[in-house]
């Protein structure tokens, strides 16, 4: 286990959530996925790709200060970009369904290449604008 992972491990127990040795795994292999991604199409500025852990994970699991992740929850993410906070969260709530909505297709090509990466099952992601999505029944 790497530093970071030790740390986010650390910050997560301050929020109640004790996170096993994959999920930090698959915080390891987002990392290291979102970052190549990075090289060829812009998800994270250059400054915030050496901070993804300590700007964005962290960030991103904080809503367990106020969401148990033991319980099952319908979440949504509109505005997805490079996935934060929905790669994260579908992690952290595995108990959870979490939907992705973005409306540029290379983000959302990224999120699911990305949840196939970690072997995400409570994750979807779909390329529709937030206000054409709340005309679909199924996803009111």
């Amino acid at each position: 286990m790497n530093e970071k992972s030790l740390i986010l491990k650390a910050k997560a127990q301050e929020y109640n959530l004790f996170l096993s040795d994959k999920q930090l795994k698959q915080f390891e292999q987002f990392e290291n996925y979102i970052t190549e991604f990075n090289k060829h199409t812009n998800l994270l500025s250059s400054n915030d790709i050496n901070l993804i852990y300590e700007k964005h994970i962290i960030d991103s699991i904080s809503v367990a200060k106020v969401i148990d992740a033991n319980n099952n929850y319908k979440i949504i993410d509109i505005g997805s970009g490079g996935g934060f906070p929905c790669i994260p969260v579908s992690v952290t709530y595995d108990k959870s369904t979490v939907l992705a909505v973005d409306s540029t297709g290379k983000k959302i090509d990224f999120l699911n290449q990305a949840a196939k990466l970690l072997n995400l099952k409570n994750f979807n992601a779909i390329n529709e604008r937030a206000e054409n999505l709340s005309h679909r029944k199924n996803y009111r």
